[in-house]
């Protein structure tokens, strides 16, 4: 008799992770780095996906989440706009605002569609597999270009994306949406249906 396995603790794991960059954030410390909060979503990022997939009770409980509720942080990527507006108003590098800003609309748009679909078709499976393939690229678009964009100095740069609440795409949304494309991936390939 197996035993069923709740998603509650990665969905509380990642309102405590939520509440801590928050935290961290308001101490504006990440903005005195050199490199800026680019190296830490990396070392986050790369500890979101090591512990979503090798933490055995972590990776169940991410399993038993719904593709749905996979998806929709994604919607979140609406934020692509705000880059963009800060973009064109000067507050931003254009060059982050616009690869980074339009990326993210269109990964939003795609995670928003493919959770009204519903139905699990090789149609849909195609789309979540077309769509989560951009998605990363997408993230891995705007980290790199934010990357470049501090090492060469541009002004405007990536300064309001080091306080809040801005800070908090690199230190809680890249990291939480690159394991959840992960989680994606995973499901994909373990199953047939893509619920």
């Amino acid at each position: 008799m197996s035993v069923a396995v709740s998603p509650r603790p990665a969905v509380i794991g990642t309102a405590v992770w939520l509440a801590a960059a928050t935290a961290v954030g308001a101490t504006g410390a990440l903005a005195s780095l050199r490199t800026g909060p680019q190296v830490v979503a990396l070392v986050l990022t790369i500890s979101a996906v090591l512990v979503s997939t090798r933490v055995a009770a972590v990776r169940e409980s991410v399993d038993a989440l719904s593709l749905r509720a996979l998806l929709a942080p994604h919607v979140a990527r609406f934020i692509g706009i705000v880059f963009l507006l800060m973009g064109a108003r000067g507050e931003l590098s254009t060059l982050f605002a616009e690869r980074a800003g339009w990326g993210d609309i269109a990964a939003a748009a795609g995670a928003l569609l493919l959770i009204l679909i519903g139905s699990a078709t090789a149609a849909r499976r195609r789309m979540l597999l077309l769509w989560n393939a951009f998605g990363v690229l997408d993230l891995l678009v705007a980290v790199g270009t934010a990357a470049i964009v501090v090492q060469r100095g541009d002004a405007p740069g990536m300064q309001p994306l080091a306080r809040l609440p801005l800070i908090l795409v690199p230190i809680f949304a890249v990291p939480l949406l690159f394991a959840a494309h992960v989680a994606i991936f995973r499901r994909l390939r373990d199953t047939r249906d893509a619920r």
